[in-house]
């Protein structure tokens, strides 16, 4: 029983999991599946396996699963160093789009490859999508059917 108890996650952790597997799913039912492929907690580097492992990884099948999104489930408390860790990933990966959601305040946070500073937007360009419309629905988060 100790055992059990000591791998335990705190409830956020529960509720941060929840809606990126939910949001993974519902992603990848609005994009092209034959060119992209969405990822819950993928490897952001494909070929190292001790690379970041971001909520979200979309990989382009055509481009050798090169990632061209990312996406990472924050709180208030951790997102300040979320934002300074995916502006560094989103760079040195060259991601099209990487995206932050505060899942307490419910912004959203976009860095574009090739851009210096965050934009409050949950629209993704690349797919012609916006992310908050995945989640919510009259203001209440959306239960996977």
């Amino acid at each position: 029983m100790k055992q059990l108890l000591k791998s335990w996650l705190p409830v956020i952790s529960g509720t941060r999991k929840f809606l990126a597997t939910d949001l993974a799913h519902r992603l990848s039912r609005v994009i092209n599946r034959r060119n992209f492929e969405v990822v819950f907690e993928g490897f952001i580097d494909l070929h190292n396996i001790n690379s970041e492992q971001p909520d979200i990884v979309v990989y382009n099948k055509e481009d050798a699963l090169k990632p061209v999104m990312i996406l990472e489930i924050c709180d208030n408390q951790s997102q300040e160093s979320t934002v300074r860790t995916m502006e560094i990933l989103g760079s040195i990966y060259h991601v099209d789009e990487t995206f932050i959601f505060n899942m307490e305040s419910g912004t959203w946070l976009l860095y574009r490859n090739g851009g210096h500073v965050f934009e409050k937007t949950s629209y993704s360009r690349h797919f012609n999508t916006d992310l908050s419309r995945l989640l919510y629905v009259n203001g209440y988060f959306r239960i996977a059917v």
